[in-house]
């Protein structure tokens, strides 16, 4: 075929439709009642109205209660209560461990976990990952950090200082790394904190140095080597 009469053929395919569930229905009952199988009648329906519009596991429910000689195009009536959902309950739950996935959530409150996500969505919850910090800041931490920040506040600005300030850093670099956790929390809501694990034994030491244009140098030391004057010297 050419690929031309290929492209006019696939443009004149129906796209899937939304059918009212009745009419979809009454066409299986109808092929039921001519002897065509489900899967003739779910193939034809979607070649008809465009794929998607219904699937061979619908076609044979549909058959295998036309079988038993139920031909009424309603839904069974449900049995027992409605399933009702205790979004305060799930509030609560998330207040405890707002670390917890839904499957977690799912087996404290005995729901379905895509049921959890979409009631958690609806009361404005969001997932995001912790923030890492270098370590716990104690009260005394926080406090000595305001205090030096005010105390450069109050020096004159010089940008040329700035400009001739070369900085270096080190930093350990490890082997295995632990992931950060994420949490459920309220939309405009600052991510929890977590704390950096403490340095593994398996490591290296990045030291860097840079200034005002970018980095000038770094170097990866070697296995139980540390920053010292003499490494600074050289």
């Amino acid at each position: 075929m050419p690929w031309a009469y290929k492209g006019a053929v696939a443009a004149r395919r129906p796209t899937a439709v939304n059918m009212d569930n009745r009419v979809l229905r009454g066409i299986f009952l109808y092929e039921h009642k001519l002897g065509s199988s489900s899967t003739e009648t779910a193939n034809r329906i979607n070649t008809a109205f465009g794929p998607n519009t219904t699937t061979d596991r619908t076609g044979r429910n549909w058959f295998h209660r036309f079988d038993q000689g139920h031909t009424s195009l309603e839904d069974a009536p449900h049995t027992g209560r409605p399933v009702t959902f205790d979004e305060e309950a799930l509030r609560r739950e998330i207040e405890l461990h707002p670390d917890h996935s839904t499957r977690d959530l799912e087996k404290t409150l005995g729901h379905d976990h895509t049921t959890i996500d979409r009631h958690l969505k609806s009361m404005g919850f969001h997932k995001v990952l912790s923030r890492w910090t270098p370590h716990a800041l104690t009260d005394h931490d926080h406090s000595v950090r305001v205090s030096i920040c005010q105390s450069l506040l109050l020096r004159p600005h010089r940008k040329e200082l700035l400009e001739s300030i070369i900085t270096g850093d080190e930093s350990w670099v490890l082997y295995e790394n632990t992931t950060s956790h994420a949490f459920w929390i309220p939309s405009g809501t600052e991510p929890p904190t977590q704390p950096k694990p403490d340095l593994h034994p398996r490591k290296l030491l990045l030291s860097v140095f840079w200034d005002s244009q970018g980095m000038l140098y770094w170097q990866m030391l070697g296995s139980n080597q540390t920053i010292n004057a003499v490494l600074y010297t050289e």
